[in-house]
């Protein structure tokens, strides 16, 4: 709220290219409901794009998104949203077509 001096800014990262994802233990989808199968695998395979090494973007590339947006803060000009990617900024455009996040896991 700028009325009060106080001014916010949300940094919206796309899939950061770091070993996060190969760590992750993910269940098996052979061991789920059948009913539960299909959307996993529907999501898996979105994330799995998302954060391949040709689509992920470097954790250097976020924070030069981070110091512009604190820049722009400095300089009483910041946005509230700085997505970091054009991949981040699709993310973005989703959410406000589909606020429920369905389309990502139904059919």
């Amino acid at each position: 709220n700028l009325q009060l001096g106080i001014q916010t800014t949300l940094i919206e990262p796309g899939a950061i290219n770091t070993s996060f994802v190969s760590n992750v233990d993910r269940p098996e989808a052979d061991g789920m409901p059948e009913e539960l199968r299909k959307p996993y695998e529907k999501y898996q395979t979105a994330m799995s794009a998302a954060f391949a090494n040709s689509t992920a973007q470097t954790a250097d590339e976020v924070a030069e998104v981070i110091v512009k947006a604190i820049n722009d803060g400095l300089e009483t000009k910041a946005s509230l949203r700085y997505q970091t990617s054009p991949n981040a900024q699709k993310t973005a455009s989703m959410k406000i077509v589909d606020t429920t996040g369905d389309s990502l896991v139904k059919g």
